[in-house]
């Protein structure tokens, strides 16, 4: 009787394997939603909207972003988790609500390692940290007198972000620990509001993504001073890294990767992978560059180990900066 009943699961089990499998064959049968914490405009849409083109073009099928911004794009993440696990609900997450959340929040409303499944990491993304031209509120033009400005007037610069954990509001913990400076961050929703408001003149400074800020740098609207990763970007070849300007030991990106609800099929993981491997080979990955990223690609897993990696910087930047969770 044992032995029947174990042939019973035996069979089950293979004719579900099969079910799954024929289902991540015809994947997708109607659109698919990818979700995105942040407003409209911002590099992570930006971002999502390419992958989603990338997406549709390959699978035959339409693929709709979805912005739902707040919360440091925790609002997004916890309704992408809560999804069912069929792949036709994703999130085009970054390293903020994947990775540095946890260090910054008491409480959270997902776990983003144990409800999702990594797809893959498109990108790495450079900050830059952007001034007015002859701003009458922060006269500086290079590192030094910035940091130098900061130490005289304790407290008195503001810069933007996308909230608490957002890659603005790491790259400027980083740059204050590092220089002794003291700096108050202003919250919005998304990179591009905060862009709007420096140019305005309602916040001092900002550590903006470079996608969104090489057309106001280009058209002289905002002023870079400096790169927070190790490596200058063909971008932008005459800005100087932080560490070249005189932040020794300075490095920061922030990235964009494709996670699904946690338990959606391999097969499915692995049909959307293949995709976007070949197109961060091809188009997508020129895209990519031409706004300023550093493509990365993978598999899954390394997806995954990714991500654990950068959830054990921030919670090291966090405590390092005695920085208390919210």
């Amino acid at each position: 009787m044992a032995f029947q009943y174990k042939h019973v699961l035996v069979a089950a089990s293979l004719g579900l394997l099969m079910l799954v499998e024929a289902q991540a064959q015809d994947y997708p049968t109607r659109p698919v939603n990818i979700m995105v914490g942040y407003s409209a405009g911002g590099s992570g849409d930006v971002i999502a909207r390419l992958v989603a083109q990338e997406l549709s073009a390959a699978l035959g099928q339409s693929v709709i972003v979805q912005n739902k911004p707040g919360a440091s794009a925790m609002i997004a993440a916890e309704y992408v988790a809560r999804s069912a696990p069929d792949g036709y609900t994703l999130m085009s997450a970054s390293s903020t609500e994947l990775a540095a959340n946890p260090g910054i929040f008491a409480k959270m409303t997902y776990d983003p390692v144990k409800n999702f499944t990594p797809i893959i990491q498109y990108s790495l993304q450079p900050n830059v940290l952007l001034v007015r031209p002859n701003s009458p509120t922060l006269p500086a033009r290079n590192i030094a007198e910035l940091v130098a400005f900061a130490k005289a007037h304790p407290n008195q610069l503001t810069f933007g972000s996308a909230g608490n954990g957002s890659s603005q509001d790491m790259a400027a913990e980083l740059f204050m620990m590092l220089t002794g400076t003291k700096a108050t961050q202003v919250p919005y929703k998304g990179g591009a509001n905060s862009i709007t408001d420096l140019m305005g003149g309602q916040i001092d400074m900002n550590f903006s993504p470079l996608p969104e800020a090489l057309p106001f740098i280009r058209s002289g609207k905002l002023v870079a001073l400096a790169l927070t990763t190790a490596q200058r970007s063909p971008m932008l070849p005459d800005v100087p890294t932080m560490a070249e300007a005189g932040v020794a030991g300075y490095e920061f990106a922030g990235w964009h990767a494709l996670v699904a609800p946690a338990g959606t099929p391999k097969p499915i993981i692995d049909k959307l992978n293949a995709v976007l491997q070949k197109g961060l080979k091809g188009d997508l990955g020129e895209k990519l560059r031409n706004i300023g990223l550093t493509v990365t690609g993978g598999t899954p897993p390394q997806a995954a180990e990714r991500q654990l990696q950068s959830i054990k910087k921030f919670q090291e930047l966090i405590k390092a900066a005695n920085r208390p969770k919210v």
